[in-house]
């Protein structure tokens, strides 16, 4: 279980000093495949021809289909190099265990919504028989749901479970909704990890001209919360949209709306290349978020949580990082507010070894993402794999 926000602030002392990690198997260019070389004086070509008839190549070399479960950027890692190739124009976040504890904020958010369920008439409902009856709703769905649909389901269900029965009941499974919603927002912000503003206000100051985009499955979004993020954020994809559910993370469709996205919202860029060092995307989990934006192109960088009592060589760390993350999604340590099945659950185990592979650096607190920034940004990406 990721440490509360008390565990985190023990975290940043003299026990575990500033360090960030590249992943051994993009540390250096090694030998260049004669593929690489073929590229590149295919690159000079249409250049030469860019500078005579107006030709972007980089406008077709970033272009990207929507077609999902397909390697659309490189299926040959060692032909791709970063740095000069293309500058970095957009860093994702994932949002929940990245930029705050998704534990604490969503237990504040379904404390808020009880509330609301009582001051409708439900009386007494305890959080534990409220999550009991999503999970049977939604273990007995023919088709998937959003996480807004399921828990207004269950909330309607839980005002029949108290014997409520009127023509009320959408319209307060809403308002007991927007209760949650509103709150997770608030909690957030409350619950934001210490340096994640000083991180953000780094990485504009550094990347000016960089887009900060938060890919989220859940309901939470930067740009609600006023008082702290939604200075630094220019649009947040969610799984919850309709242009994008039911493809949530791990899904590849998520993250090529994304760079879709960007390219409506900010503007085309000709020398925009994600696969080619103009993306990196930062999150927590080595499934939804190493892997998944990896096979898009992304440079990913792991936030691996560390717990205080977590000592020994960075190896050693790495390894028990990644494995705690497998541990928390077991049956048995499922958050509370999980409705995933045994099913979900085993899936996700092996997406999140296969993760492991796509690491190109690994920070333990926000305050060294800058410089993991950099660091990726001058090193070969890990070879891509088609799945």
């Amino acid at each position: 279980m990721l440490t509360s926000s008390a565990g985190r602030k023990k975290m940043r002392n003299a026990k575990h000093p500033m360090r960030v990690e590249l992943n051994p198997r993009v540390s250096s260019l090694g030998k260049a495949s004669p593929s690489f070389f073929c590229i590149l004086v295919l690159l000079s070509i249409c250049q030469l021809s860019q500078s005579v008839v107006g030709f972007g190549v980089s406008s077709v070399v970033g272009t990207f289909s929507q077609r999902s479960n397909t390697n659309h950027f490189a299926a040959d890692g060692d032909s791709i190099a970063n740095g000069a190739d293309s500058p970095l124009r957009l860093i994702s976040f994932d949002l929940d265990d990245t930029l705050f504890p998704t534990t604490e904020v969503v237990r504040a958010a379904n404390m808020k919504m009880l509330e609301a369920l009582k001051e409708r008439g439900c009386g007494e409902v305890a959080l534990p028989d409220y999550l009991a009856t999503t999970k049977t709703i939604r273990r007995g769905l023919e088709s998937p749901s959003t996480y807004q649909g399921l828990r207004k389901m269950a909330l309607k269900q839980t005002f029949l479970n108290a014997g409520i029965e009127n023509d009320k009941l959408d319209e307060w499974a809403n308002e007991c909704y927007q209760a949650w919603e509103e709150e997770r927002h608030a909690a957030a912000e409350r619950y934001l990890f210490e340096d994640a503003i000083e991180t953000l206000q780094t990485l504009k100051a550094t990347y000016p001209d960089v887009a900060l985009v938060a890919i989220t499955n859940g309901a939470g979004d930067p740009l609600q919360m006023k008082e702290t993020l939604a200075p630094y954020f220019d649009f947040t994809v969610s799984g919850e949209m309709d242009a994008v559910f039911p493809h949530r993370k791990p899904h590849n469709f998520i993250y090529e709306y994304t760079l879709q996205q960007y390219q409506e919202k900010i503007g085309a860029v000709e020398d925009f290349v994600p696969a080619t060092g103009g993306w990196v995307h930062v999150g927590d989990c080595l499934a939804n978020d190493v892997g998944a934006s990896s096979r898009c192109g992304a440079q990913a960088i792991w936030f691996c949580h560390l717990d205080d009592e977590m000592e020994g060589d960075q190896e050693t760390i790495q390894q028990m990082g990644a494995l705690r993350l497998v541990e928390s999604k077991d049956t048995a340590q499922t958050p509370e507010w999980s409705t995933a099945t045994p099913e979900e659950v085993a899936a996700r185990k092996k997406q999140i070894e296969d993760g492991k592979k796509y690491v190109s650096a690994s920070i333990h607190r926000l305050s060294e993402l800058p410089d993991a920034v950099k660091s990726v940004l001058t090193t070969k990406r890990p070879a891509l794999q088609d799945n």
